[in-house]
């Protein structure tokens, strides 16, 4: 695993790395592959009925994936979901970064912005 430098995460623009799709509900849901790289996927995909694992957001998961569009900085989104859920602003900030920091940490995120390697 390769540690990337140390950053200011609420100065980042996180930016959606797996597909997903967004119900009649508005709740999105992750498509996460079962299995990386090049040859695993075809050759164990033919014995897998789903090639992904679906992860449902909820409301609040939902809307922060969706302002992950890459330009907007995480205490950006932080003050969209407080002003969308009528939270404070500070433990939005909380809630949205340990969110986010979680999602990179599974690889569903990746991270641009300020010193930040996209890819």
């Amino acid at each position: 695993m390769v540690k990337r430098p140390r950053q200011n995460l609420y100065q980042l623009s996180p930016v959606h790395a797996v597909p997903f799709e967004v119900g009649a509900d508005g709740m999105v849901v992750l498509l996460v592959p079962r299995f990386e790289g090049r040859w695993l996927p075809r050759l164990l995909g033919r014995f897998v009925r789903r090639p992904n694992i679906q992860i449902r957001l909820d409301a609040l998961g939902s809307f922060v994936w969706q302002q992950c569009d890459g330009t907007a900085t995480v205490t950006t989104i932080a003050a969209r979901a407080a002003a969308q859920f009528g939270e404070e602003p500070e433990v939005m900030l909380h809630r949205t970064g340990a969110f986010v920091a979680k999602l990179d940490g599974e690889r569903v995120l990746r991270m641009a912005g300020e010193g930040a390697a996209a890819g």
